[in-house]
């Protein structure tokens, strides 16, 4: 197996997690990487949350779990695509790397 195909694996089992998120904050993240994606600028998962769009940090794992599997669901998709990976800032994330995203015109 690729590497490429064992990275797909894993988003399209992350991504399958995406139906058990509550709807509305689903929609509300949604519409977030959205407007981020058309910014055409690169961004973080990290970009999503605070007050540029009012929706706070997920606080369970299952929430955590629901991000990943909407930019997983994302890149699958073709809206996104990863461009590398950074350490994150916020001091919460004890310095975890993150995947840095740009959007894919539709």
């Amino acid at each position: 197996m690729s590497a490429l195909a064992a990275y797909d694996g894993d988003l399209l089992s992350v991504a399958k997690l995406l139906p058990n998120a509550d709807p509305w904050w689903k929609s509300r993240v949604r519409q977030a990487i959205e407007v981020l994606i058309e910014s055409g600028e690169e961004f973080t998962s990290d970009d999503v949350f605070g007050d540029r769009f009012g929706i706070e940090q997920p606080s369970s794992r299952a929430e955590k779990n629901h991000v990943g599997s909407i930019f997983a669901h994302l890149s699958l998709s073709g809206r996104v695509r990863e461009v590398r990976r950074i350490r994150s800032t916020r001091p919460e994330a004890n310095g975890r790397k993150i995947i840095v995203w740009i959007g894919v015109p539709k």
